[in-house]
């Protein structure tokens, strides 16, 4: 609030307060928003677009409160900080809704000619099996190929 006394303006004590919080939470709202955005700079170009629209709209934001109680709507000057302000306020929900849409997508499936081809047969587990050479034995498979330990059937 600003009081006006003999042709003189001067501060209230209440409107310092009112302003340095809207001031403060103008702040806020931006780093909260520009900490967000700055993970997803580098995976999308609208992302980088918000994130500039988004860093100019947040400066004007917390700047409005400042400059709030010099001017009235009477004069130019209010009038282009009215004007300012409520291009910020646009601005900021432009740039809110486009930093929601810019969210990054689920992962692509990778194609099917990049998986591993399965092999043509089935492994068998480790174990003692009729030894191909020798069929009256058994020989050790330990899952890859075949040792050279046997033991008779």
């Amino acid at each position: 609030m600003v009081l006006t006394a003999r042709e003189h303006e001067y501060w209230d004590g209440r409107a310092l307060v009112f302003y340095s919080i809207g001031f403060a939470v103008s702040i806020a709202l931006c780093l909260l928003w520009l900490a967000s955005s700055l993970r997803l700079f580098s995976r999308s170009a609208s992302a980088r677009a918000v994130l500039l629209g988004g860093i100019a709209a947040g400066a004007a934001l917390a700047a409005a409160p400042l400059s709030a109680g010099y001017y009235t709507g009477d004069d130019a000057a209010g009038i282009v900080q009215m004007v300012t302000s409520a291009l910020a306020f646009v601005a900021a929900m432009v740039a809110t809704v486009g930093l929601l849409a810019a969210r990054p997508t689920a992962a692509r499936p990778s194609p099917a000619y990049l998986a591993p081809a399965p092999s043509a047969q089935p492994r068998r587990e480790q174990g003692w099996y009729s030894d191909p050479s020798d069929p009256s034995g058994l020989r050790w498979w330990d899952g890859l190929s075949w040792t050279e330990h046997t033991r008779p059937a």
